[in-house]
């Protein structure tokens, strides 16, 4: 079983995340918004039919990702918003998967 590149750099940001992340707040934060930007990528790359709540629901969370790791103390209700968007938008997504099964 060959293992793709994408899913070893995948990987290699989640454990970054887990160990490093725990001691380094800034880099999990940063860390975070590069898991959703790199899924965001590879889905616009590799995928022929996209879907557009996905997307958006990507977009959505590494925005809150940004204004967590960027923002002053009144923007965590603003990142608040954009992660309750992106559960919304991803229930849309969910949604019709589910319906096309």
């Amino acid at each position: 079983m060959k293992i793709k590149p994408f899913t070893i750099f995948f990987i290699i940001l989640v454990l970054a995340r887990i160990f490093i992340g725990a001691y380094v707040p800034e880099f999990n934060l940063l860390l975070g918004g590069s898991l959703v930007g790199s899924l965001l990528t590879y889905y616009i790359i590799k995928v022929k039919y996209q879907n557009h709540f996905y997307i958006l629901s990507l977009i959505c969370a590494m925005i809150a990702d940004i204004i967590l790791a960027f923002g002053k103390s009144p923007s965590v209700g603003l990142s608040y918003i954009f992660y309750g968007l992106f559960l919304v938008l991803f229930a849309f997504v969910i949604k019709s998967t589910v319906s096309q099964l």
